[in-house]
């Protein structure tokens, strides 16, 4: 008998709201080196773990990290099914939707990259400190 798959959610702010596991009736990962690495899930329509799947909820499957971009709720056959497909949450770094410009003044490089990625569950590596202004765009 295989493992049982675990999938825990979580919200934007990276807080743990539940764990899917019982009704998945379909888990996949698929990754191409031209293009994002994906998650795709699938629970019957009455499942109650249903309502954890909305976009933007973050998913760990696991060593990795996914967002969800879309939710399709389908009939097959004599039972309606709900899929989720998320991407992998690196992805979302390469985003290049401009979202405005940020200035940051007395901090160090390292301070004023995390206040950039706040709520994104990324941190700033190692860096070597320095204090003035800079400028993000």
């Amino acid at each position: 008998m295989a493992p049982r798959e675990l999938v825990w959610t979580h919200d934007l702010n990276g807080e743990q709201t539940g764990v899917v596991s019982h009704g998945l009736m379909k888990l996949v990962t698929d990754a191409t080196l031209d293009d994002a690495e994906t998650l795709t899930l699938e629970l019957p329509a009455d499942d109650p773990k249903v309502p954890l799947l909305i976009e933007d909820t973050q998913l760990r499957h696991r060593a990795s990290r996914w967002v969800i971009d879309e939710v399709i709720q389908e009939r097959q056959g004599p039972r309606t099914i709900v899929r989720a497909e998320a991407v992998a949450l690196w992805s979302e770094l390469g985003d290049f939707s401009h979202v405005g410009s940020v200035v940051v003044t007395n901090a160090t490089v390292r301070s004023g990259g995390n206040q950039l990625l706040a709520g994104t569950g990324w941190t700033v590596g190692g860096s070597t400190p320095t204090t003035g202004s800079h400028y993000y765009e």
